[in-house]
Parts: C-alpha cells; structure tokens; sequence
C-alpha cells in the first residue's frame, strides 16, 4: 500500500513498525506491547504523534481544507528529505515519519486492509 494513502489503524501500525524498529528482539516485543496496551495512536493522538514530530524536527504547513490539506517535510541525517501530505496534521507528519523510515510503499497486514 502506498504510504501516502495510509490512514488511522494502517497509519497507527506503520508509525509503530517504525517505532519497534531495532535488532534487540525481545525489546521489540516488550516495546510493541507496552505502546499497544497504552492506546498508540500517533495518527490522533498529540501526545503519541507530537514527540515524533519534534524529535524529528517535522515542519507542518496548511493548505486549507481536504485531503491534502496538511503537508508535513522532514530532512534528517542520512534519509532523504521526505514531503507527504493529509488532511490533518498529524495524519501528514505520521506519513512523512513512515515514508522515511519504510519508503513509500508498506506491506500492510490484510486485517488493517
């Protein structure tokens, strides 16, 4: 699925993919299992979706209303400047955030399909 089309539940679990991302087996299980139980949802949610915004120094730009209302852009270290858009904030910046670690496509689980 394209990055740039994944929203709420699809856009949750990439964010989380991307958040579980490292070679320590068992602390990604415990680390997934921990944001799961706490209700991730970095796509809704400014307290989950905000720190990822910041960490990563993400601008947010308005565009009015609609599906693309929202642009979000990031540039960090080795990866590739990414610009991804939504109809909210959070939507676009957490579409930007996948999109540079992911790319722009995403295997997404049939059950969030």
């Amino acid at each position: 699925m394209k990055t740039s089309e994944l929203s709420l539940w699809q856009l949750d679990w990439a964010v989380l993919m991307c958040e579980c991302n490292t070679k320590n087996k068992k602390a990604i299980r415990n680390h997934c299992i921990a944001l799961l139980e706490d209700g991730f949802s970095p796509s809704t949610n400014w307290a989950h979706g905000g720190p990822i915004i910041e960490h990563f120094g993400m601008c947010l730009l308005a565009f009015g209303l609609g599906p693309t209302a929202w642009s979000a852009h990031m540039s960090s270290g080795s990866t590739a400047a990414r610009r991804v858009s939504g109809p909210t904030p959070l939507i676009a910046a957490m579409r930007c955030y996948v999109a540079s670690k992911l790319g722009d496509e995403v295997d997404v689980p049939k059950e969030l399909l």
